[in-house]
C-alpha cells in the first residue's frame, strides 16, 4: 500500500519512507524542529501544511522557509506579530532567486492584524503596484487589495490578504505570469477603503438605531393607563 497524503503527528517521519508515495502530493505536519525542513519526504511534498512550531527561534524562521522547493506552503498557525520583517524579506527573496510560476505561500497573522498597512509597506518597500484580483479571488475576498512586485518580465509576486470577521487574517504570496492581474490605481484603492469604512460606519448606526414607533407606541399607552386609572378613583370617591 502507497500513501499519497499524510498527516503526521509526531517526529517520525523517517518511518514511513518505505510507505510514502514519492513525492507526496500534500504533507500535513507539526515542525518539531527546524530540521524537520531538511525530511527529504518533506521537501519533496507539493503541498506542506504546517500546523504549528514545537520550537521558538523566530531567528531561524526566515532560513528555514525561504529554502522550501515546495510549491505551495500553507502555516496553519499564527506567527508573531513582528513577523513583518520577515514575509518582506521572503517576497525580496523570492524575487531575487525568481520564484517559479505557480508558488503559493500563505501564513496566519493575528487578530485586529491590519493587511492595509503590511500591503502599503509591500508596495513601498518594493515600488509595486496596486492590482485586482482575479475573479476567483475577489468571490471570498472582496475587500481587499492586492500589491504586485515584479520579478521579470515574465513574472511578478502577487501579495494580498484574507480577512474575516471569525477567523485570523491571512496574508498570501504567489507566483504569477505577467498580465494575470490588472493594474489599479490608489486613487481606487483609497475609494475602496473609504466605501468599506462608510459601510462598517452605516452598520454601526443601523445597530444603535432605536424604533420611534415602539418609543411612541408605549406613551400613548401609558398615557391611556394613567388615564382610566384617574377616572375610576374619581368615581369611587362619588360614589
Amino acid at each position: 500500500m502507497k500513501v499519497s497524503f499524510l498527516t503526521n503527528f509526531e517526529s517520525i517521519l523517517p518511518e514511513f519512507h518505505l510507505l510514502i508515495e514519492s513525492p507526496l502530493k500534500a504533507l500535513h505536519f507539526h515542525a518539531f524542529h527546524t530540521t524537520d525542513f531538511a525530511n527529504p519526504i518533506l521537501r519533496t511534498a507539493e503541498k506542506i501544511f504546517i500546523r504549528s512550531y514545537g520550537y521558538n527561534e523566530p531567528n531561524l524562521w526566515l532560513e528555514t522557509h525561504r529554502n522550501l522547493p515546495n510549491k505551495e506552503v500553507i502555516i496553519n498557525t499564527v506567527i508573531r506579530a513582528s513577523a513583518d520583517i520577515s514575509i518582506l524579506e521572503l517576497i525580496e527573496y523570492w524575487r531575487g532567486t525568481r520564484r517559479a510560476i505557480g508558488s503559493h505561500f500563505s501564513v496566519l497573522r493575528p487578530f485586529h492584524y491590519s493587511i492595509e498597512t503590511f500591503l502599503e509597506s509591500v508596495k513601498e518597500r518594493f515600488q509595486g503596484t496596486y492590482v485586482k484580483l482575479e475573479e476567483t479571488e475577489t468571490k471570498s475576498n472582496p475587500n481587499n487589495n492586492a500589491v504586485s512586485v515584479k520579478i521579470d518580465s515574465e513574472s511578478e509576486i502577487v501579495i494580498h490578504g484574507i480577512s474575516s470577521r471569525w477567523a485570523f487574517p491571512k496574508i498570501v504570496m504567489k507566483v504569477v505570469a505577467v498580465g494575470s492581474s490588472a493594474n489599479i490605481s490608489k486613487a481606487v484603492v483609497g475609494q475602496n477603503l473609504a466605501h468599506k469604512k462608510l459601510s462598517d460606519s452605516e452598520d454601526s448606526k443601523k445597530s444603535n438605531i432605536i424604533p420611534r414607533k415602539s418609543s411612541e407606541y408605549s406613551g400613548i399607552f401609558f398615557i391611556s393607563l394613567l388615564a382610566i386609572l384617574v377616572v375610576l378613583c374619581l368615581w369611587f370617591l362619588c360614589y
